[in-house]
């Protein structure tokens, strides 16, 4: 049995170099499988495995494997592209060979960017240390030297399969020398050699692209080092494995293990001068002519709009990476979102978030990344997703809740709300940003449908539970959680939510505890309440909605921090009043100057800690970079305290 598995592994891996070399061994065709008349396919048959070549892709597996008499017996491997959105990359049912082992679809151009060459070698060596999965495509970490441990010498011994060396078993037992003797063995056949030629880099490249046995002993720190004695986080490196698998900006950036950003040193101010950056001001900048941005764009027009909150006194952006349960970033957990790539289940050529957070910095500009917690995508949108993240599974569970079009989480479910935290870890960990935001997308109303199930549940184990205690609690649980993830990265890290402005509806339609978050450790660092409001405003003045905020935080240790909006200033230029203001309706048709007042009351309070604006558009044109006329008059009237009379202290930690 241990000699049959052995094989059985190494039919999954030799697979690959004869894809490489392009070879059909007809002459080793074991007629013993019965193979029928189909001159499509070819079998090879080395002794000690087994593979079908020749594979066409309008046959499923069942239909190939109905040319043979013994299925148990045959590694079968699909001929499939992974270049563009509309190629499949496996078709058919998944088999198996015996009891232990699930039966493998592969492709040779694994990293799938055109090419099979030693690139692809190097994915192979990321899988073959810790075993992942492509959609269809599946590989298992093997200890092939049996030697009890599943190291960097087993997959030399992959390696050199690979790059097409001898298959001669006895060379296996040999095959830990290093890697000059692995090219000296290269097969010298003509056909071979010239595909070689063609589709893998020459020995010289190969010893610069990949690493040697000494180098591999070395990589401990890496994502592949699949040691579970080693890796913290142990489920989040098998979720990385799958996605990296499919994203190969998410491969290029590589694992970090948990605490793997904890030295960085954030950039924070004492004072907050914020700018929110949402997914509708920057769409148009990640994307363009239906595809994301080339990189240099991106970047000048990132550049440009740093440059432009600069010149209004600005030392923050908050900057939204994930709107509906997807991500501006490279992510294990959720799908590239289509406000980066026009359309869900397509993958970024770089990683935008990156170039946004190191941009800020050379500027002195403190970086905070915002999500939503709890609103998904729309149903259609959530089918375009790879069935390898998380949340494609619950696609008609209870775990999501349609309404309005848009499918939330239900965070009723430890994993669903494990899935949120882990998607601010990743954050935290890959990224050098300062902060982590959270806005207001919490529970939305009385909808009892959302949750009713898991809360009659509940109920049941405590009669007296009300639904607002059971919300509280599982939102509670979900704050508390991010915090606490977030601190386990970087203790220096702030998080902060930035709930409605509307006090009143926090317990009654967002179902958010704000006492016990704005009194207690351990839940946020700074709360940003959005008092989007003039100063005549009838029942949510500025100062009113101000007082009653200021009212809650009762921790000393948590900063509380003004948002505010430009909105209504851009509506009442256009002749547009506050139908919601009561006899404060005009205020912003009849005055320029709503901004200043509300700065002038702000900085004597005795816990201003600063303020927020939303957002970049109602400022600037993302693109041309062009001031908002609309706005202008307020912003000058108020200029004296953006850029002078509020300061922010670099904070040291």
């Amino acid at each position: 049995m241990k000699q049959k598995n052995f094989c059985r592994i190494l039919a999954l891996f030799l697979s690959f170099g004869i894809f490489i070399s392009n070879f059909v061994f007809s002459s080793f065709a074991d007629n013993s499988l019965n193979l029928k008349n189909d001159s499509s396919l070819s079998i090879v048959d080395k002794g000690y495995y087994k593979a079908i070549l020749g594979f066409p892709e309008e046959k499923t597996v069942d239909e190939l494997l109905d040319n043979f008499e013994f299925k148990n017996d045959i590694s079968v491997y699909l001929r499939a592209t992974m270049i563009s959105d509309d190629d499949i990359v496996g078709t058919g049912t998944m088999l198996k060979i015996g009891e232990d082992m699930a039966y493998v679809v592969v492709s040779g151009d694994v990293n799938g960017d055109g090419f099979v060459d030693a690139t692809d070698y190097l994915q192979m060596k990321r899988a073959f240390l810790g075993g992942n999965s492509i959609e269809g495509i599946y590989f298992f970490a093997a200890d092939v030297l049996e030697d009890g441990d599943i190291d960097s010498t087993d997959y030399l011994v992959v390696k050199k399969q690979f790059l097409n060396v001898s298959n001669d078993e006895d060379d296996f037992e040999e095959s830990t020398s290093n890697e000059d003797e692995a090219s000296d063995e290269v097969t010298s056949d003509d056909e071979s050699a010239e595909a070689s030629s063609e589709e893998t880099t020459s020995e010289e490249d190969v010893s610069e692209e990949t690493t040697s046995e000494e180098d591999a002993s070395e990589e401990t720190t890496s994502e592949e080092d699949a040691s579970d004695d080693v890796i913290k986080d142990q489920s989040g490196y098998e979720q990385f494995l799958k996605i990296s698998a499919l994203d190969s900006v998410l491969a290029e950036r590589g694992f970090a293990d948990v605490g793997a950003n904890k030295d960085y040193e954030p950039l924070n101010y004492d004072v907050m001068k914020a700018c929110w950056i949402s997914q509708f001001d920057f769409d148009s900048v990640y994307y363009t002519s239906r595809k994301q941005r080339s990189e240099s764009s991106f970047t000048k027009l990132v550049e440009q709009a740093y440059d432009n909150l600069l010149s209004l006194g600005f030392n923050t952006v908050i900057v939204q990476v994930r709107p509906n349960a997807d991500s501006f970033y490279p992510s294990a957990y959720y799908p590239w979102s289509y406000y980066v790539l026009y359309k869900y289940g397509r993958f970024a050529s770089y990683d935008p978030l990156k170039i946004m957070i190191d941009e800020a910095h050379e500027r002195g500009i403190s970086f905070h990344a915002w999500i939503n917690p709890m609103r998904g995508m729309s149903s259609s949108n959530l089918s375009k997703i790879s069935d390898e993240y998380i949340m494609s599974s619950w696609a008609g569970t209870r775990k999501l809740y349609l309404y309005d079009s848009i499918n939330y989480l239900n965070i009723a479910y430890e994993d669903v709300r494990q899935l949120i935290i882990d998607g601010a870890a990743e954050i935290v960990r890959n990224y050098d940003v300062d902060g982590v935001h959270m806005d207001d997308y919490f529970y939305f109303g009385e909808t009892a449908a959302f949750d009713n199930v898991e809360y009659n549940a509940a109920k049941a184990s405590n009669s007296k539970l009300t639904l607002k205690q059971f919300r509280f609690n599982n939102l509670n649980l979900l704050v508390s959680g991010i915090y606490s993830a977030i601190k386990a990265e970087n203790e220096n890290v702030i998080f902060g939510i930035s709930p409605a402005g509307n006090l009143s509806k926090m317990s009654s339609t967002y179902y958010a505890d704000v006492e016990t978050w704005l009194s207690e450790d351990g839940y946020v660092d700074y709360i940003m309440p959005q008092i989007y409001f003039g100063m005549e405003h009838e029942t949510w003045s500025f100062t009113d909605t101000y007082e009653r905020w200021s009212a809650v935080v009762t921790n000393p240790k948590i900063n509380f921090i003004c948002g505010m909006s430009l909105g209504k200033a851009e509506a009442g230029y256009d002749g547009t009043g506050d139908e919601y203001a009561g006899s404060g309706y005009s205020e912003w048709i009849e005055n320029q100057d709503v901004f200043k007042k509300c700065f002038e009351y702000a900085v004597e309070q005795e816990n201003f800690g600063g303020y927020a604006v939303f957002c970049y558009q109602y400022m600037f044109d993302p693109n041309t970079g062009v001031s908002n006329v609309k706005v202008a008059e307020e912003l000058e009237n108020c200029e004296d305290y953006m850029l002078n009379v509020i300061k922010g202290e670099i904070i040291e930690y």
